[in-house]
Order: C-alpha cells, then structure tokens, then sequence
C-alpha cells in the first residue's frame, strides 16, 4: 500500500519553536516517480523501498545506482586528475625512505584524514617517515599556510601533502616553491578559477577531472590516493604494505561522511553502510571507548549516533583550543588510553555545549534586534568580541534556520583584539553566500581582512571597529540588489500523510538508511488534535499516536497553551533502542 497522497492543510494558530513566529512552513508531499518505483521494483526492492527512492530521485539510473550502491564504485581511481601521479610520488619516496609531511585541516573530516594517513603509515610500517602538521583554529587559522611548510622543511621533508584543504593556499604553494619542495594538494572543496601553483592537485570538484565520484569528503579522498600507493608498494615488493587493512579504516572514512554532511547519494551510501558495519562489529580502540563512555548500543550504531555524539566530540577539541586531542582519540591503539581519550574528549564537548548555549542565547537577542532595525534585509550580520570563535559557524547555522535567514555571527579574535572572526550560513535560502562576500568585498574593502567560502557556509575576516559599516553596506547592498526575501520561504518536504494502516510500510522506510544531506530521513504528516499523554523532563511532552509513542522535545509549553486544538504534526519515524528491546516510535519535529 502506498501512502496517502492527499493535501495537507495548515491549520491558524500556535507557533512551533523550530520556526520563527514570521514565517510559516509550507508543507509539500514529495510525489512519487512512477518510472522510479517501477524499475526498482524490477531490480527486486520491497515496495516500501521502491517507494521511499521513488519520491527522491526522478532519474532510473540514480535511483538505482544510490539503491545498489557499492564499494565496487570507488573502482578506477585513477580517473581521477593527478591522482595516479600523487601515487607514484609518495610510493617513491616511502621506497627511498624519504620524509613527508602532511598537513590536515582541523574539524572531523581533517582529524579523520590525519588518523587514516597515521593508520596507513602504522601498518604499512613506515611511520616514522611521516609526521601531520594540523593548524591551530585560532593561532594558525584554516589550511596549510606559509609557516606550516617551513617547518616542514625544517623537519626534512621530501614533499608536502594536504588532505581537506589547500585548494585555495596559494601564499603556501608559492613558499613550497620557493624551498623546492613538491606539494600534493589533495582537498574536496570547491576549486577557485584558478589554481594554486602546487605540483599535483587532486581534487574530484575540478573540471578537468574525469572520476565519476565527485562529492565526497576530504577523507574519502586522501583514502583513494593511498589506496593507490598500497597497490604500487605491493607491486613494488615493499612486503608490509600488504598488511594494511583498507576495509577496516572505513569506519574512518564513513564517520567523517557523515559529520561533514555531504550527500548520502552514490558511493558516499556504500562508505557509511561498510563504515557503520566496521563500527559495530571492529571498532577501533578510541570509538569502542567513546560508544561505551557515551550508552550507545554497540550493535546499533548508526548514522545519528555518528552526526549527534561522535562528529560533535570529534570537533569539539579543535572549536575550544587545539586538534591533537581528537587525532590521539582516533589513532589509539591501547584500550586503557583509549578510554583516556574517549573521556577526555565527552568532557571538551561538554565544554563546548556549555560555550555554544551561551553564546546561542546571547546571538537570538541580537538576532531579534537586528530584525527589529533592519525588518527587511534578508541577512544577518550579528558579533560580539566576547562570543567564542570556536563556535561561530554553529551559532550562525542555528540563528539561520530559526530565523529564516543566511546569518554571518562574529567572535573575537584570541591573537588579535582588534579583529573579529565570522562564519556565516546560508540555511535553506537560495543564496550563494560566497558570491554575496565577493560583492561585499567590493563596496568594503578596507574593512574586510579575508574571506571565502562556498554557496553554503563561508568565513569572513574583518576590522573589529569596522562591524557598524560592515552591517551598513550590507543592508545596502540587500536593498539595493536581489538579495532575496526576509524571512525567505520555509518548505518543510514529507514523503506522506499517516494513517493507522500504514505505520508498517511507514517504518518500512527504515530499511533504506543511512540517512543524510540529499537522502533526509522520511517524515509524515498528521493533522490531528494535540492531546498530550504527559509532559517529561524540563521542556518536552510525549503523545501517542497510532499506539506508538512520539516524543516531543522543547514543545512543552507550547502544547500546554494549544491542547485540545487541532494542528499539523511532522513526525520523523525511528526506532528506540533500550536495555536489548527495540519499540517503534516517532520523533516530532514540528507542530504547525
């Protein structure tokens, strides 16, 4: 049976805390792809399979290249630019006992490419041939820079490789030049026009670039290229190479998939799918720690238990001071110090949050504010020098999605007390934030120190005085061009409405994780009256809704004001896992 296609009618009155009182959501039902559906149900899909990839893909052919997807696709790396030739020079170095430096980026995706780099040297037994030079957030910024290849070069390094940044390092190409000293860039992020002078450049986002796998994240990359130097020091005789387990570093790999939020379509599903595998069945010492430490079910170990414990803890190390932390965590081989490391690193995220929910509370009000002078400009230009610049980009995608609005959140610079440092998020709005700084940039360009960025999220560096004009030329500019609509529109996407005979084929969704960016988790919707079961906790209330519980989180108070009324729910279906017994449930993610 399929799910019921009917229109969903938003119902007058109370307000969910997840939107802004301005905007109200738009709920559309995501239709299905008969030719989809059909020719997935010819390759041997369960109808609620078939059905679930019918209403996100319109294509056949992607449909059934993400519902089959394998690790059989990573197949022909060498189609990708520079790639084989990245191989040969690392390979050659290892075989003449040369040194390389490898510069990682700080957040999961670069402390994940830092662990598969250290774990591919470990096992193949070369290790003291490699060193990891990954900057400091507040003292170093982001990427390799100048500084970072000269004490590469002091070290002795025969070439330089990054993973995760470098396609934009030009000032560190050029010193890299300078010392004659090869650089492989290996990074995932959108090239600029023009490429840095490094010797090789391997990046699945160039133009130039024939690999079929274009969106992956920094680790999967550095993972290929090394893939690639096993296969030429096997050929080459070097013995251990043949010890180094691939497969298993996976669970690497697919948990940096997930924290980096790229789309879960194609080959990144085979990576998380083999990842999660690794991870509840041979998980390395520091996850082990971390998931025991933490109360996650060791057998269910999934793509949430990635994005909401394990990514955040991972990051948290870098956002309060320094990387290391996190990479010792994800190297670890002793279990004792792994558990060390596992602590070590629950109680820096616990510090994180109790920064973030403070800086959070104080960049709402001056959210508000900003609205208040500024009632229509589309973005938000919020800061402060004593809002912590770890959490920036956390706080600027929070403040966007409750506000409807792209949001720039600035903290102070710990070097320099005369600069502020921002990140900005586009949320869902249909603007290309790092566009908007390139015209920014014109109109102020005494006052901006550095930016870049993609369409998404960007940084943006700038003269602390200068914020006041800053915020001016930006509302300018909003008003003056087609910036966009404030609040812009909010659609809230469900891949049905439920009914009492169709919560079997509704969790039939389930099967088709993992979940993520481009492959969101189902949601329903229900209109229906709100009767609350009872209220638990500080702020959250439970319900039952076709005999299975759903909770609530946060949505105390507004229930109590609106019970008895009849409103919208979007309900995200999920199992809960405890003490060995798993139950059905719902997730409300918003009451209209």
């Amino acid at each position: 049976m399929g799910i019921g296609e009917e229109a969903v009618s938003l119902q007058a009155g109370g307000e969910s805390p997840r939107y802004h009182p301005a905007s109200r959501p738009n709920i559309s039902i995501r239709p299905r792809t008969t030719i989809v559906y059909k020719a997935l149900i010819e390759k041997g899909a369960e109808p609620c399979v078939a059905d679930m990839f019918a209403r996100r893909f319109s294509d056949p052919n992607a449909a059934t290249e993400s519902f089959r997807s394998s690790l059989g696709m990573l197949a022909n790396v060498e189609q990708m630019k520079d790639a084989d030739a990245a191989a040969s020079m690392i390979s050659d170095i290892i075989l003449n006992e040369g040194r390389i430096a490898f510069c990682t980026d700080y957040d999961s995706d670069g402390c994940s490419s830092a662990a598969v780099i250290m774990r591919f040297a470990r096992e193949g037994g070369f290790d003291d041939l490699i060193r990891i030079f990954t900057p400091n957030r507040f003292a170093d910024g982001y990427g390799i820079n100048p500084n970072i290849v000269e004490d590469a070069a002091a070290w002795g390094a025969d070439a330089i490789v990054t993973a995760d940044n470098g396609i934009a390092a030009f000032p560190a190409a050029e010193r890299a030049r300078e010392l004659e000293i090869p650089l492989i860039v290996t990074d995932h992020h959108l090239p600029p026009e023009e490429l840095p002078p490094a010797t090789l450049i391997v990046n699945p986002m160039r133009k130039d670039c024939g690999y079929q796998n274009r969106v992956i994240c920094g680790a999967t990359v550095i993972f290929l290229v090394l893939s690639l130097v096993k296969k030429k020091l096997v050929a080459a005789g070097y013995e251990q190479a043949g010890r180094i387990d691939m497969r298993r570093m996976l669970q690497i790999v697919g948990a940096a998939t997930v924290a980096d939020c790229v789309p879960m379509v194609g080959v990144n599903r085979a990576i998380v799918r083999v990842g999660l595998e690794m991870l509840r069945k041979d998980p390395y010492p520091g996850y082990k720690a971390f998931i025991e430490a933490t109360g996650i079910d060791p057998a269910q170990v999934d793509e949430e238990s990635i994005g909401y414990k394990i990514g955040p803890a991972i990051n948290a190390s870098s956002r309060l001071g320094d990387a290391a932390p996190s990479i010792d965590f994800l190297c670890e081989d002793n279990p004792d110090k792994a558990k060390q490391h596992a602590l070590a690193l629950s109680r820096l995220n616990e510090q994180r949050k109790e920064v973030q929910a403070d800086v959070l509370t104080k960049a709402e009000k001056a959210a508000e504010s900003f609205i208040e002078h500024y009632p229509d400009c589309p973005i938000l230009f919020l800061g402060d020098a004593d809002w912590h610049q770890g959490v920036v980009g956390i706080i600027a995608g929070r403040i966007a999605e409750k506000m409807r609005r792209p949001a720039f959140v600035f903290g102070g610079d710990t070097n320099d007390p005369n600069i502020l440092k921002g990140s900005g998020r586009s949320g869902d709005a249909n603007l290309h934030l790092k566009d908007f700084l390139d015209r920014l940039a014109e109109r102020a360009p005494d006052a901006i120190l550095g930016y870049g960025g993609h369409a998404k999220a960007a940084g943006l560096t700038i003269r602390k005085d200068a914020l006041p004009f800053i915020v001016g030329e930006a509302v300018s500019l909003c008003l003056t061009e087609d910036i966009g609509s404030a609040p812009y529109p909010v659609d809230v996407h469900v891949h049905g409405t439920l009914s009492a005979e169709q919560v079997e084929f509704v969790f039939g969704w389930l099967k088709c994780a993992p979940f993520g960016p481009g492959f969101e988790t189902p949601r329903i919707a229900l209109t229906t009256t709100v009767t609350p079961d009872r209220f638990v906790g500080t702020g959250s209330v439970r319900f039952r809704i076709s005999g299975l519980d759903a909770i609530a989180f946060g949505y105390a108070e507004l229930v109590r004001d609106i019970a008895g009324a009849t409103r919208t729910f979007i309900l995200r279906p999920s199992f809960n896992y405890f003490r060995g017994t798993i139950k059905r449930q719902f997730y409300v993610e918003a009451i209209l």
